[in-house]
């Protein structure tokens, strides 16, 4: 049994468990990952220079701007997009109504072309293969509907028509939400029923007291709604500190990826990020590391091409104790008196990460001093955080093994 994650409900595509014993920086990060960071596969078409997504004919009613929209936000049914070439495959719609009635363009209707590697030539898959990129709906059985084409009214066979040619790229969600493998990525407090428990009898009481002693089914369960609707959720699970520790998480998938995947990648990526931040700590191409201006005795280091995410993890660990092996993630860190973090601008992926000292260390150390240890410190803080995710993804993985 896990001691980290428990409770767990899953169906295909939704997955509810409860975290213990995490801190909240870590699991507001995981689901800020899962929500715009996890790559996924689509077509690109905006901005209009960038566009994958070719509309060559379309005598719809639809104008080509509104369809070019709605078939970019067709979610790729591709597992590994990592291992996705955009060079690999092409879709191809085209469809003309030559029928007396309207008629329904749906994802079924998209032809799936894949080059073979040798002649560079293109050849369709077969129709298991194309509902592997655009599966039909598991309980309805239909396909997404794209447009509607109107048949000639003059007698002629010669209807509507949509022709679309378009490649997919891989992205994700914070560059647009079309990328984004879920629908929802939320968690919330757990409520302790032991400290609310006794606070709804204690207003049931009160209300027995204001009313002759005398309460009704009806008046009982009215307390109980209103007393979970209004009140519950300030009651949680907190630690030594008085910080919430408990916590449950919910993620639904579009049908793309499994939830337990989309979670396992949140964490291979965060893992990623610290990796990266290292290396970037040591040949400074994003990272830029100075004296404080702002702050005496403490360093400031400008961190490129990140934001909040990676800012509160670091911050938030230094002091982090795992509460199941009852000790601090980090021991020494004897020479450090804070470590925070700011984004000078939200619209900016840059943040300020800054490191103060104790005063005793202002004299015995050079700027150049400084600056070494905090590479030296940063790296055995940073390999430690890496680990202890490692240790957490094995974790949750196996309770699905």
């Amino acid at each position: 049994m896990s001691h980290y994650f428990q409770n767990i409900t899953k169906t295909q595509n939704k997955l509810h468990f409860d975290i213990h014993h995490l801190d909240v920086s870590l699991v507001n990060a995981l689901r800020r990952v899962i929500l715009s960071e996890v790559p996924t596969v689509g077509f690109r078409t905006e901005p209009h220079t960038e566009s994958t997504v070719k509309i060559i004919t379309n005598s719809s009613s639809l104008h080509n701007e509104y369809i070019s929209h709605r078939f970019g936000m067709i979610p790729i049914g591709f597992e590994y997009a990592q291992n996705y070439d955009p060079e690999e495959y092409k879709y191809v719609l085209h469809v003309q109504n030559k029928t007396n009635q309207i008629i329904d363009v749906t994802t079924k209707d998209i032809v799936v072309l894949k080059r073979n590697k040798d002649s560079g030539e293109f050849t369709e898959v077969s129709a298991e293969r194309r509902d592997f990129f655009f599966p039909p709906d598991p309980i309805s059985k239909h396909y997404i509907l794209i447009n509607r084409l109107k048949p000639d009214t003059s007698g002629e066979q010669n209807g509507e028509e949509l022709h679309i040619e378009a490649t997919a790229v891989v992205s994700n969600g914070k560059e647009n939400a079309r990328w984004s493998p879920v629908c929802q990525a939320s968690f919330h407090n757990k409520v302790d029923v032991a400290k609310t428990a006794p606070l709804l009898e204690k207003i049931k009481q009160k209300y027995k007291e204001d009313n002759n002693g005398e309460i009704t089914a009806e008046e009982e369960q009215a307390i109980e709604n209103r007393f979970h609707i209004s009140d519950a959720d300030r009651h949680f699970h907190v630690n030594k500190k008085y910080e919430p520790n408990m916590f449950e998480f919910d993620i639904e998938s579009i049908g793309i990826l499994h939830p337990k995947d989309i979670f396992l990648k949140a964490f291979q990526i965060i893992s990623e990020k610290l990796s990266h931040f290292l290396v970037e700590l040591k040949e400074q191409n994003t990272v830029t590391i100075e004296e404080s201006m702002k702050q005496h005795n403490a360093i400031d280091i400008i961190i490129q091409n990140e934001d909040h995410t990676l800012g509160n993890l670091l911050q938030s660990h230094l002091e982090y104790t795992n509460e199941v092996k009852n000790e601090p993630l980090f021991k020494d860190y004897s020479i450090i008196r804070f470590i925070g973090y700011h984004q000078p601008h939200p619209l900016d992926d840059q943040i300020l990460l800054r490191i103060g000292f104790i005063p005793q260390y202002e004299s015995q150390k050079t700027p150049f001093d400084r600056e070494k240890e905090t590479i030296d410190f940063l790296t055995t803080y940073i390999n430690k955080l890496i680990i202890f995710l490692k240790e957490l993804e094995g974790d949750f993985e196996s309770l699905f093994t």
